[in-house]
């Protein structure tokens, strides 16, 4: 990331610098540079929000299938759900960023408990699709 963004302080150093000496193709290049690296920025920023609603969906079925905590009242239910919410942003947060688990502070013992359980769940799920690719592309027939 930060190189990312020192990519990008040096592309508007160029087309500063473009401007200044009226230079029209570099500043055209610069300036679809930068076009460029938004575009990318939002594409990723829509991805990342795609993986975390699929995520919250499958942590909600696992959290209610294992009986995390019980839903009998409206109440209830709601704050399953904000848990629900809480341990997918947490868990895939973590996941991403390959901390330690050590690294992980959550003030509610209860919390860290299922974020890191739903943890090992995502390196069990990268796991089996990491083998399955693997085994693809060992197939003659892939």
């Amino acid at each position: 990331m930060t190189k990312a963004v020192a990519v990008r302080d040096y592309i508007e150093k160029e087309l500063v610098e473009a401007i200044r000496n009226k230079n029209a193709g570099r500043e055209a290049d610069c300036r679809q540079a930068l076009v460029s690296d938004a575009t990318v920025i939002e594409s990723g920023a829509a991805h990342l929000s795609q993986l975390l609603r699929l995520w919250t969906a499958e942590v909600m079925k696992r959290g209610r299938a294992r009986r995390w905590v019980p839903e009998n009242t409206a109440w209830d239910a709601h704050a399953a759900i904000k848990l629900y919410h809480q341990v997918a942003q947490h868990s895939l947060a973590h996941w991403l960023s390959g901390a330690a688990a050590n690294d992980l502070v959550l003030a509610a013992g209860f919390v860290r408990e299922h974020v890191l359980n739903m943890v090992s769940e995502l390196h069990g799920i990268a796991g089996s699709h990491a083998a399955r690719a693997t085994a693809k592309l060992r197939s003659p027939h892939a």
